[in-house]
């Protein structure tokens, strides 16, 4: 059951038409999501645009129950330019890492028969250790029905 979940909101994310127009615009591609990530090749700015879903965890007990899933999104963006706009600069991945990240959620945000993405918490990482890859991240909680 959470594997399922997990594989229908990642092919949300994938056939979403406003990401893909999105990805296209500043990349020339799709978006490449996958449902876990390599730790011995993690995702780099070859790889962008990217989505990864990982770490889920579920309070689902027993077949009648209801419960909860929890999970991370992750998407990076790849851009080492920066915009000068008199004394204040501002880093172009950042707000790319951004747009990307507000498509994503509003993809996952839905109900569905089985699940509802009942909470999350978002954040773009703004001093980035892997420039010019830029990431952000959601970690979800959905409540699961039967």
């Amino acid at each position: 059951m959470i594997y399922s979940i997990l594989r229908e909101i990642a092919t949300g994310i994938a056939t979403n038409a406003a990401i893909n127009a999105w990805c296209q615009t500043q990349y020339g591609s799709d978006v490449h999501v996958q449902i876990g990530i390599d730790q011995k090749r993690p995702p780099s700015p070859q790889d962008v645009p990217f989505v990864a879903i990982s770490s889920s965890e579920s309070t689902e007990k027993g077949l009648l129950a209801k419960g909860g899933l929890f999970f991370d999104v992750l998407w990076g963006v790849e851009s080492d330019s920066k915009t000068v706009t008199g004394n204040l600069t501002e880093y172009d991945g950042a707000r790319l890492c951004d747009e990307l990240g507000a498509l994503i959620a509003a993809s996952i945000e839905r109900v569905e028969p089985g699940w509802t993405a009942a909470s999350g918490t978002y954040a773009v990482d703004l001093s980035t250790p892997w420039f010019p890859l830029w990431c952000g991240a959601l970690q979800m909680t959905v409540s699961i029905r039967r």
